[in-house]
């Protein structure tokens, strides 16, 4: 890990609280952690966290570092779910960076640092007009929202289908944004306990057959973290890939986003340091053609995240890919790939 003060943007003030009664080797380690979980909540979208002034003291004051970040967890997730509280400070400012984010793309809106904290600290709860207002939807919007709901309870009976055969731990992988936020999120309540959610970025514009996504940086994410790399390693869960894509060409297909072609790319550099290069002993589960998987190999992305994540993966057991979806075709459309779909 590079220098977390410099990944972290800390302040001298935040360094001092953050030092406050430990050691060099502690401090490291704290902001190590810190750093890691900031490059887990930090996209490149504005849900996010900014180290405020408020959640520094109250991380620096905490009984232990975890804990804060446990308790800064909950107040996101109340958020979330509908809950906030402009009452509650740390509540306030878990969404500063919303509001910065906002205020980049305004026109008229503060931008600098100073300004916009004024303009943070001066906004004020809007007066509701009419608690009881009745939300009527259209018809054609009332079939969209029934049809992803019907999408996201057939992925709930297949996770638990699938979590009833097996006692390895299962993580729940929803891609930024349309996989979160269409299908995962509103599962999180029926996932909790038994099923680890993980939510990454691997955006599908932009994206081309041998695409292979690797993480730019804590603050860039596009792909796995290395702490997510070393898990895969380690302990082997079965992953379960979430993604949304158009309706469009899906009359003789099931069509899968690129951005989980890509992913799938990944795992085939996953597979080859794990077989120190042996194609034949994962190929035949890859569910890509195997002269795909050749070609795969001989292009620069392939090379270049082999040898960026090598360090963090041992050799060892490879991953098999296999396709889900509400309604299977025999067909699967995974960017420009045609293949048969392998349940």
């Amino acid at each position: 890990m590079g220098d977390p003060v410099k990944a972290l943007r800390l302040s001298e003030e935040a360094l001092k609280h953050f030092s406050r009664g430990r050691s060099s080797v502690e401090v490291t380690e704290y902001l190590d952690r810190l750093a890691t979980w900031m490059g887990e909540v930090n996209t490149q979208n504005h849900d996010g966290v900014t180290l405020t002034p408020a959640i520094v003291r109250f991380l620096a004051s905490a009984e232990d570092l975890e804990s804060g970040i446990r308790e800064l967890e909950r107040l996101r997730q109340e958020t979330r779910e509908g809950r906030f509280d402009a009452d509650n400070e740390l509540q306030r400012e878990l969404e500063y960076k919303r509001f910065a984010s906002e205020a980049g793309r305004q026109p008229n809106w503060p931008q600098g640092e100073a300004e916009q904290r004024i303009a943070f600290d001066r906004l004020t709860v809007l007066a509701s007009t009419n608690n009881h207002q009745a939300c009527e939807l259209p018809e054609q919007e009332v079939i969209e929202a029934r049809r992803a709901a019907f999408e996201a309870k057939g992925l709930l009976d297949f996770l638990r289908e699938f979590r009833s055969h097996t006692d390895r731990p299962i993580t729940v992988l929803g891609n930024e944004r349309f996989g979160r936020l269409f299908v995962v999120e509103p599962l999180e309540p029926f996932l909790r306990g038994h099923f680890d959610v993980l939510y990454e970025r691997v955006p599908s514009h932009g994206s081309m057959r041998l695409t292979v996504p690797h993480y730019l940086d804590r603050f860039q994410r596009n792909g796995f973290a290395p702490e997510f790399m070393k898990y895969l390693s380690t302990h082997m869960p079965h992953v379960v890939l979430v993604d949304v894509c158009s309706p469009r060409a899906t009359e003789n297909y099931t069509k899968i986003a690129r951005g989980i072609r890509d992913l799938v790319n990944w795992f085939m550099v996953f597979n080859h340091i794990r077989a120190q290069g042996d194609r034949s002993r994962y190929v035949s589960d890859s569910s890509l053609p195997s002269h795909q998987v050749a070609e795969l190999e001989k292009w620069w992305e392939f090379e270049v995240v082999a040898r960026r994540i090598s360090q963090w993966i041992e050799p060892g057991p490879t991953y098999g890919i296999s396709h889900w979806a509400p309604d299977l075709r025999k067909e699967v459309l995974m960017g420009e790939l045609v293949i048969p779909s392998k349940p």
